[in-house]
């Protein structure tokens, strides 16, 4: 697609990475390493690309409360009927995960606005960047 964009002379590349890229669990060294290095090469690459019009940036979710985790969380308490919330609230209590400092988890439209505002027209002068949208769940400068 790079080609395309170069003759175009506009694009936008977002890369969807994650907070464990910066602040790694125990739970997945492989795939913690696979979006730090997808972090890098977003750096990398946004300097290849320099003075074509493509941007190319990072969006690194925290925990977001997908169907998939919504399922988890109703098999796990063998409950089919549990709303998102109740699920957020039953398996914080459980310290599966923490809430972060926002209170709640993350939904794909927080993330959805971020990735609109990085594919704008508008976001000409942003590129090599990492988006958290973790509701403050790393707890460090990017």
């Amino acid at each position: 697609a790079v080609p395309d964009m170069v003759a175009a002379k506009f694009g936008r590349i977002i890369n969807v990475s994650s907070a464990v890229a910066v602040q790694p669990n125990n739970l997945g060294a492989d795939y913690s390493g696979a979006k730090a290095a997808l972090n890098n090469f977003t750096v990398s690459l946004a300097g290849s690309l320099k003075g074509v019009g493509i941007t190319v940036n990072t969006v690194s979710p925290g925990i977001i409360m997908v169907d998939g985790l919504l399922r988890f969380g109703r098999i796990k308490y063998g409950d089919d009927s549990l709303t998102i919330e109740e699920v957020t609230q039953r398996l914080a209590a459980d310290k599966v995960f923490d809430l972060p400092p926002a209170g709640r988890l993350g939904t794909p439209q927080d993330l959805a606005m971020v990735i609109s505002m990085l594919a704008s027209p508008l976001s000409g002068f942003v590129t090599g960047a990492n988006y958290r949208v973790d509701g403050g769940q790393v707890r460090s400068l990017n």
